[in-house]
């Protein structure tokens, strides 16, 4: 494809502008991407677009699209582009690029693309040049992965060691009210959304249970007593995952028999009015 650049097509410089080029480019890769596909393409991407010399009013620019790479409804077309100067016959490269689209059916929703099998030599190396570029990509990828697991893991690591900290340096049970505090802020630190953090400790002789409770971020001063196997929502069950030497107890409550225990859990420590469910609603903009 080649076009002229005309006064319009120009910066204060004298210059192509570089949106104009890209339209361009748009086009062309839209024609090679259609006759591929022999139908309508849309531009899903524009990725590695970069410029090295200036085109000027008057030259010529060629545009070159070529496909490198197709994939189940889509296609990466490579472009390169050239400037010419009619005074100076000679070419000289003005940019690259990777374009990606994205085939259409009568009903513009995405449909298949017929497979690429690369045969000359520079197809080729297009092709081979891509496998490198993706293969640098995924790689870097992961690195990244990597280290955010990594970056995670840690900031996990430091948040149990500021609840071990807290619990190590307890004197008496009545304390255990600043550590569901402590563990309330890890969690918000950590971006975990929670509404209550409570620790309970059984009397194996009493049958009673003892629980300490931070409530949407408040530390509640008091204990609170109950009979476990009389609280139906979760502490009857986590008494018998305790009771038969589980290390992990899970249980999930939602929808009326959340709002029930919503209701049972602000009668016992006097926080009328609050329902969790809503906090986690909101957090989740539900």
């Amino acid at each position: 494809m080649t076009e002229l650049v005309l006064p319009n097509d120009t910066n204060v410089h004298g210059n192509l502008m570089g949106g104009r080029l890209m339209y361009w480019m748009d086009i062309a890769a839209a024609l090679a991407a259609g006759k591929h596909c022999s139908g309508p393409v849309v531009t899903a991407s524009v990725d590695n677009i970069s410029f090295e010399s200036p085109i000027k009013l008057g030259n010529a620019v060629h545009i070159e699209a070529r496909l490198t790479r197709t994939f189940t409804t889509s296609m990466e077309v490579y472009l390169k582009v050239w400037g010419e100067d009619y005074s100076q016959p000679q070419r000289y490269k003005s940019n690259e690029a990777y374009y990606t689209f994205v085939a259409l059916d009568p009903n513009r929703k995405p449909r298949p693309v017929p497979a690429l099998v690369p045969e000359t030599e520079e197809e080729k190396k297009l092709f081979k040049r891509f496998l490198n570029v993706f293969e640098l990509a995924y790689r870097r990828y992961l690195d990244i992965e990597k280290a955010e697991a990594q970056a995670k893991e840690a900031e996990i690591e430091l948040a149990l060691e500021r609840v071990r900290a807290k619990t190590m340096a307890m004197q008496k049970s009545e304390e255990l009210h600043d550590t569901t505090l402590v563990l309330f802020q890890q969690f918000k630190a950590l971006g975990v959304t929670t509404a209550q953090v409570s620790i309970c400790i059984f009397d194996e002789i009493t049958k009673m249970g003892e629980m300490f409770v931070t409530l949407k971020g408040e530390k509640i001063d008091r204990s609170f007593f109950m009979e476990l196997d009389k609280e139906i929502f979760v502490m009857k069950k986590a008494k018998k995952a305790f009771l038969g030497k589980q290390k992990n107890f899970s249980y999930t409550i939602k929808g009326k028999e959340l709002q029930n225990y919503n209701h049972w859990r602000n009668i016992l420590i006097d926080r009328k009015g609050y329902d969790e469910s809503d906090a986690v609603r909101s957090n989740h903009g539900m």
